[in-house]
C-alpha cells in the first residue's frame, strides 16, 4: 500500500521531488488503519486541484490492485427505549 500511494505522488507531475513526498501511519482503529500521504506543489493555488486528481488516482489504483476501503460501521443499541415501549403496550392492553 505504501509504495502504491508513494508511486502515484511520484508520478503525479505537480507534486515536486524536493521536499520527496512520504506516508505516514497515523492511526490502527476498529475500522483498519490510517495512511497519511503528503506531497508539495509549487504554488498553494495548485493544492485543490492537486488534491483532487490525486484522489480519484488513487481510488482508481486501488481498485485495480482490489484493494477495497472499508466501511465505517455503526451500531446503535436502544434498549431501554424498547423496554419502555413494551411497558407501555402492555400496560395499555393489560
Amino acid at each position: 500500500m505504501r509504495s502504491l500511494l508513494l508511486t502515484a505522488y511520484q508520478e503525479y507531475e505537480a507534486i515536486l521531488e524536493s521536499p520527496a513526498p512520504y506516508v505516514r501511519f497515523s492511526q490502527l482503529g476498529p475500522d483498519g488503519i490510517i495512511l497519511s500521504v503528503t506531497g508539495y506543489v509549487a504554488s498553494p493555488r495548485m493544492v485543490g486541484s492537486t488534491k483532487s486528481e490525486l484522489l480519484f488516482n488513487i481510488l482508481k489504483l486501488l481498485r485495480q490492485e482490489q484493494v477495497h476501503l472499508s466501511s465505517p460501521q455503526e451500531v446503535v443499541v436502544m434498549r431501554q427505549r424498547q423496554q419502555q415501549l413494551a411497558a407501555d403496550e402492555e400496560e395499555q392492553n393489560g
